[in-house]
């Protein structure tokens, strides 16, 4: 495996080929995704109910909503 240089002669398969020019190019693709929004809308929502669920204990979301609230 080597480097062939422009207008230098190189075998292949059998074949002699002579690369006369490059073409810059890249395999970048822009693609847009539609649910993409959706994704982030729960992700952020995630990040504000976990700390929400970590501070406020469950017995107490029961208890608050019937009216009684209190702390145990």
């Amino acid at each position: 495996m080597g480097i062939a240089e422009l207008g230098e002669p190189v075998r292949l398969l059998n074949k002699e080929v002579v690369f006369t020019n490059r073409i810059p190019y890249t395999g970048l693709q822009v693609k847009k995704d539609p649910g993409l929004p959706l994704i982030w809308a729960g992700f952020i929502l995630f990040l504000i109910a976990l700390p929400v669920r970590l501070y406020v204990r469950l017995d107490e979301i029961w208890l608050a909503e019937i009216g009684i609230l209190h702390h145990f």
